[in-house]
């Protein structure tokens, strides 16, 4: 491979990317003249880029797609942006070419095209060129803070997971990669975005007692992340298997119940108010003992009556921020907590965030609306 490519693996390379744009309708005949177009394109790539560096090795990708590896003792950025730009002049003045270009930077020893191609593939994918204008070179600086994921996002995503909420899903992710579309992140940050949503969603299975076994999809998704290029790619990609998982979960709740549990579940859901509320008066209310009723509960819903409750308290308190938006006090008690203190505790464990900061993030949702 060293020989066929006639490059040093020790020295510094860069690699360019080009990607045709459109060729004169009265000059090219994309049905018979394709091979004549890209052995023009890359004649004229070669004698212009070999005047100007040690060597320079051209790569037919695709169609719309081509590569320029370039190999340099003393690498300067500027020469090379300048000689791109030349050569994107001359296809247009002398073939009625048009091209875009991306330049990824130099960097020296054998991983140093791979880098160069990841930075230029991280230009192309964010179509940040201008065509015939200016051709950028990859910024070295221009990983984006902005997509970070943060612990904000943490808690919103896991928030709307363990709702089952895939239409809040939805929103969110279409608004996060519709930003990231729209920069130039590099396509490592990218992988590094992906592998971090995969983590979140590992840890809301693990929530669920869920392990790999019984969620084959997200090792799958761990294994295939990396073939997504772009991020729209990687939008659907992660909105296929996160709806997966958030309805399997909502479903696994659905368990068939005896009516004893059945007749249990209504009291609770009619009673939630009561701050008594309780194992022991609920087993006296249906006239077993409390050992019992805990026992039966837990073994048919995978879960405790106290953790039920609680469960049917904070879906409602949601309810009644959203909705009602009345004060986080009142709000703790018509849900039958006595202590707001005690409430917002509850809460943010349930939901990894405070109804304070749920109220905020309700109102700047409903702004932008």
């Amino acid at each position: 491979m060293k020989n066929e490519l006639r490059l040093d693996p020790g020295r510094p390379h860069a690699v360019l990317s080009f990607r045709l744009v459109q060729a004169d309708p009265g000059v090219w005949d994309s049905e018979t003249d394709d091979s004549l177009l890209y052995s023009i394109t890359e004649n004229i790539c070669l004698e212009i880029f070999a005047a100007f560096f040690d060597a320079a090795v051209y790569i037919d990708f695709s169609r719309t797609q081509q590569y320029l590896i370039l190999e340099a003792s003393v690498p300067d950025v500027s020469v090379l942006h300048e000689t791109c730009k030349k050569f994107i002049s001359i296809l247009k003045d002398t073939a009625k070419l048009s091209f875009e270009a991306y330049c990824g930077n130099f960097h020296e020893g054998p991983g140093g095209i791979r880098i160069s191609y990841e930075e230029a593939f991280s230009l192309y994918r964010s179509g940040c060129s201008e065509e015939n204008a200016s051709v950028p070179v990859y910024d070295a600086s221009s990983y984006n803070k902005e997509f970070i994921i943060t612990s904000a996002v943490h808690e919103q995503i896991l928030f709307l997971l363990r709702q089952a909420d895939t239409k809040g899903l939805d929103t969110f992710f279409h608004s996060f990669f519709s930003r990231l579309e729209q920069s130039s992140c590099h396509i490592r940050q990218l992988m590094g975005i992906a592998f971090s949503f995969l983590n979140i969603l590992r840890e809301f299975l693990f929530e669920n007692n869920r392990q790999n076994k019984d969620f084959p999809d997200l090792q799958e998704a761990f294994n295939h992340y990396q073939d997504c290029q772009t991020p729209e790619q990687m939008r659907d990609f992660l909105i296929r298997i996160y709806h997966k998982a958030a309805l399997q979960s909502a479903a696994n709740k659905d368990n068939t119940n005896t009516p004893l549990i059945v007749n249990v579940k209504k009291y609770v859901e009619e009673h939630y108010q009561d701050p008594d509320l309780q194992l022991k008066t609920i087993a006296a209310q249906f006239y077993v003992s409390p050992q019992h009723l805990s026992s039966l509960f837990s073994q048919e819903n995978d879960t405790t009556l106290t953790a039920y409750i609680m469960d049917c308290r904070m879906k409602k308190a949601k309810e009644l921020l959203l909705e009602q938006s009345p004060s986080i006090q009142h709000t703790a008690s018509l849900c039958g907590f006595n202590d707001s203190g005690y409430f917002s505790k509850c809460f943010k464990k349930y939901y990894g965030i405070s109804p304070k900061n749920f109220l905020m993030i309700t109102e700047k949702s409903r702004e932008i609306q």
